[in-house]
């Protein structure tokens, strides 16, 4: 049986002979010795063995035995230190106690004398290690103690660095956890002098120490300077003489890694202490994975909580029966109560306090029953706690017990009120876009990329002929016209390409052959970005391209008014001095005088030119017109028997005139020329005899009229109707007929002028006049002439000639043409008037300021360079007030003559005029006092 050691000792002393004979008798006594002459020897084989006992002797010359005691106790704190001495004092004593030593003996000493105080300091010792593994203990149990009284990770940490600084008793501790990726260490804990720094530090698993230990799974021991291949420092730190690096494990899975550090304590950490971690790192471990793993119970349980609480949908729990276990504020917000207390205590029963039709829960459950216990999307209405009905979305499942019996439901329930009404909302947006579609007057239509018509509106098939079902079995190239058809492939291409194209106008073929000029707007349709297919909207432009034509023949007519009242007024002016002048030499001529026919027949000449002048100017609105309240049924029945004798016996004339005919505001003599011109266009149009009807009639011409003749203004109207069964017209003539000298009469048979006089007459007294016609079929010319809204009528200008009296007075004649200029002086001075002659506006005022005498009468001209006749009259009255005027002109000037219509207070005479004609109308002008004339 071998022997039992007692305990190990390291005899130090520089005498060989005193070392040797001390090892060999403290060995007998079965202690394991070791000796050494060398204190700095001695200290080399306590750094890496343990002993129990130093046993040195004082006084030694390579170091003294105190400071070999200091040094030792620096290796191993635990150490039990003795000195020998032969020759010691009591401060020699004091000075071993206070560098630690644990007793002293004096040489010589005998076996016996040494043994009690190497027994009591062997025990010493024992109670020093097991004191260390007392505090191993403790820092385990204060670590379980933490771990018992919480779960939060950094407690634990923090507790377990601790525990490894007083377990070990290291210089520094550091904690070292894996990040969520797993692909690195981090900093979490640390102990130890400016060591707070390194928290949070970031640790690579490749080739650090803690890296090391993380993948390999062992505990490392490293002591002095490293130099290792596996791993390096990654922060050098010459001053550490021993560190252990120990992994934090459970169940194979790395929770940490636990390093500590010894700078002060010159002696190696042991295995032992390298165990005692392990242990300390396994119960951390173990605390971290159980903290975590309660962490996340705790997150999913706050998750669920923070999702059934602040959830938008409701949820809930409830009985088979119908009572609510448990419900969010969302639920209880949904159905109006104040809070889920609230609701869960105040609805005992669901399906009659909840739902509006109770029924619709049986209907639930019933489908719950078919689908193992699920309910989705089930949409029901629902009570709130005001009894205000909402509509509701509910998914549902039971839960069940082991026998398939359900314990109960949970669920969630959405508010769908908002999307019931857009449902809705778009429903019957839907339907009113569809009678917008199917009311619209235009063609609402689209067609696939083919051009296939994939829908079509009412309006399309009223247009077009053809039926939804026709439209939809053809395509665009059965539709539109042959080369419309390329103009929509280019637009479609256009669009395609990102052009911006507007409107275009093709024609279609209708069903009937009938071609219909279109105003198309398209679109492409996409779907995921993709183009497949093309919306449209056609509008029938057939009204507007008639009522272009008309406007372009309406401003076409009035240019030719321009033009034609233009040459009017020039050539008057030379017919007033050809007739004046021939009328004044046939006043000159004996009667048998070989000249005097010859005068007589430029008279005849230049009266038919002025006949053909005042036709001019009717057509171009230039003529004077005098209205009166006029009855045209009157006129009509005054010319009865004249205009019978006009068309002849083979024309029957009927009257057709409206008994309660209302009265027009116009001028007689122009109304019955308009009706004699077209009681002889017509007469014309029937050479062989037929029919001729007069009508008259009260209308009211409406918006709709209105916006399809350009022109018309809406309002009440006289109509005069003259109709005939002639030869009618094509539409090419009757695009032309209002045009003057335009005629489709034999060479010799007409002048072209009798229906542009109409037209003229009609448009100066504010009517309008409209043909209808046909070849063979008649013609109708319909006038319309506004309705008199009072019997007011205008003045009346008397066309009887009477006597001329002749005059002294003194008359100022202005005008600019000095043919017209003489012969009014002649005839003037030949009626035995003063005559002043001006050539134009600043001539006139000239003469008349410097005159003493007074003018009786001014006589101007009204169109004129540089100053008008009505800027003369204002000037001259201004420096003659009470000066009498009488204007004359080719055609009047809208600032004398408003549109035609003589003004109340003005004297005009037209232009060409008669020697007698205008000898009349000035002695009537000189004759008239100023009260008449107000």
């Amino acid at each position: 049986m071998p022997e039992t050691i007692i305990g190990k000792i390291l005899v130090v002393d520089d005498e060989v002979e005193l070392k040797n004979a001390l090892v060999e008798a403290l060995s007998a006594q079965s202690f394991d010795v070791a000796g050494f002459t060398s204190p700095v020897a001695a200290l080399e084989a306590l750094r890496t063995q343990s002993f129990d006992v130093l046993l040195s002797d004082l006084m030694m010359p390579e170091m003294g035995g105190i400071q070999l005691v200091k040094e030792a106790l620096i290796i191993d704190p635990n150490l039990i230190a003795i000195i020998m001495t032969g020759q010691g004092t009591i401060q020699t004593a004091v000075d071993a106690m206070k560098a630690g030593t644990f007793d002293y003996v004096l040489k010589p000493f005998r076996l016996q004398a040494v043994m009690p105080v190497l027994t009591r300091a062997i025990n010493t010792r024992r109670l020093r290690l097991e004191n260390l593994q007392l505090r191993e203990t403790v820092a385990i149990y204060e670590l379980c103690q933490t771990i018992a009284f919480t779960l939060d990770p950094q407690t634990i940490i923090s507790k377990l660095a601790d525990a490894a600084l007083q377990q070990t008793q290291a210089d520094e501790v550091s904690v070292l956890l894996p990040n969520e990726e797993g692909n690195e260490l981090y900093v979490a804990a640390v102990r130890g002098e400016n060591r707070q720094r390194l928290l949070g530090e970031r640790v690579p698993l490749e080739t650090s120490i803690s890296g090391w230990v993380a993948r390999s799974r062992e505990a490392l021991i490293l002591d002095g300077e490293i130099n290792d291949e596996r791993f390096k420092a990654l922060w050098p730190h010459p001053e550490i003489r021993s560190a252990i690096s120990v992994p934090m494990q459970i169940a194979n899975k790395l929770v940490g890694i636990i390093n500590i550090n010894a700078i002060e304590c010159a002696r190696p950490f042991t295995l032992g202490q390298t165990k005692a971690l392990a242990i300390l790192a396994s119960t951390a471990a173990a605390a971290l994975e159980s903290a975590s793993l309660y962490s996340k119970v705790r997150e999913a349980e706050d998750n669920y909580r923070s999702i059934f609480e602040n959830s938008i949908e409701g949820i809930f729990q409830s009985t088979p029966e119908g009572r609510f276990l448990a419900a969010n504020p969302a639920l209880a917000g949904i159905l109006g109560y104040d809070s889920p207390e609230d609701l869960i205590k105040m609805v005992t029963d669901i399906g009659r306090q909840i739902y509006v039709h109770p029924q619709e829960r049986a209907r639930s459950n019933e489908i719950a029953n078919e689908n193992g216990g699920l309910i989705q999307h089930f949409e029901l209405e629902a009570y709130r706690k005001d009894q205000q009905k909402i509509w509701i979305s509910l998914n549902r499942r039971s839960i069940n017990d082991e026998n398939g019996e359900p314990l109960y439901w949970e669920g969630s329930v959405e508010d769908i009120t908002e999307r019931k009404r857009a449902e809705n909302a778009l429903r019957e947006s839907e339907e009113r876009y569809r009678d917008l579609v199917e009311n619209a007057h235009d063609i609402i239509y689209s067609h696939d990329l083919e051009g296939n018509y994939t829908s079509i509106n009412k309006a399309g098939e009223a247009i077009t002929g053809y039926t939804v079902a026709e439209a939809l079995q053809m395509n665009l190239k059965d539709t539109v016209e042959a080369e419309d058809y390329v103009k929509v492939l280019e637009m479609m291409k256009r669009k395609l390409a990102g052009e911006s194209v507007t409107a275009y106008e093709i024609e279609i073929i209708a069903k009937n052959g009938r071609h219909v000029p279109l105003e198309v707007n398209t679109k492409y349709v996409y779907q995921n970005g993709v183009a497949v297919g093309v919306q449209g909207i056609a509008r029938d432009v057939t009204e507007r391209r008639n009522l272009e034509e008309q406007l372009r023949q309406s401003q076409k007519m009035e240019a030719i008014g321009q033009l034609a009242g233009g040459v009017a007024h020039d050539f008057n002016n030379l017919l007033t001095a050809i007739n004046g002048y021939s009328s004044l030499a046939l006043q000159r001529v004996d009667d048998d005088s070989p000249i005097k026919p010859y005068l007589e027949e430029v008279k005849k000449a230049g009266d038919r030119a002025a006949n053909l002048t005042r036709q001019l100017l009717a057509f171009g609105r230039k003529q004077i017109l005098q209205p009166l309240a006029l009855d045209l049924n009157s006129v009509v029945s005054d010319m009865n028997k004249m205009l019978r004798r006009l068309i002849g016996e083979d024309i029957a004339l009927a009257a057709k005139l409206a008994p309660d005919l209302r009265k027009i505001k116009a001028d007689p003599g122009q109304v019955e020329q308009v009706l004699v011109n077209l009681v002889v266009n017509a007469r014309d149009a029937m050479p062989t005899g037929g029919s001729l009807t007069i009508e008259t009639a009260n209308v009211h011409l409406d918006q709709d009229y209105a916006s399809r003749h350009v022109g018309i203004q809406p309002g009440r109207f006289v109509m005069l109707a003259v109709s005939d069964t002639g030869s009618g017209m094509d539409e090419a003539t009757r695009a032309r007929i209002f045009e003057p000298f335009f005629t489709t009469k034999e060479k010799g048979k007409g002048t072209g002028l009798g229906l542009s006089t109409v037209y003229g007459i009609v448009q100066q007294s504010g009517g309008s006049i409209w043909v209808y016609s046909e070849p063979n079929q008649g013609t109708s010319f319909k006038v319309y002439l506004p309705e008199l809204r009072s019997d007011a009528s205008a003045n009346v200008v008397e066309s009887t000639i009477d006597v001329i009296e002749s005059g002294s007075e003194t008359i100022l004649l202005v005008e600019d043409e000095e043919v017209v200029r003489g012969l009014t002086t002649n005839i003037l001075e030949g009626a035995g008037y003063h005559v002043i002659a001006a050539s134009g506006g600043a001539e006139a005022a000239k003469l008349c300021a410097d005159r003493n005498e007074p003018i009786d009468l001014l006589l101007t001209d009204v169109v004129m360079p540089r100053t008008s006749g009505k800027e003369v009259a204002e000037q001259l009255t201004k420096m003659q007030p009470g000066l009498k005027v009488l204007f004359m002109s080719g055609y009047t000037d809208e600032a004398i003559v408003h549109h035609g219509v003589l003004d109340a207070n003005v004297e005009f005479i037209q232009k060409p005029f008669t020697p007698v004609g205008l000898l009349k109308k000035i002695r009537e002008v000189l004759d008239k006092t100023n009260d008449d004339r107000s």
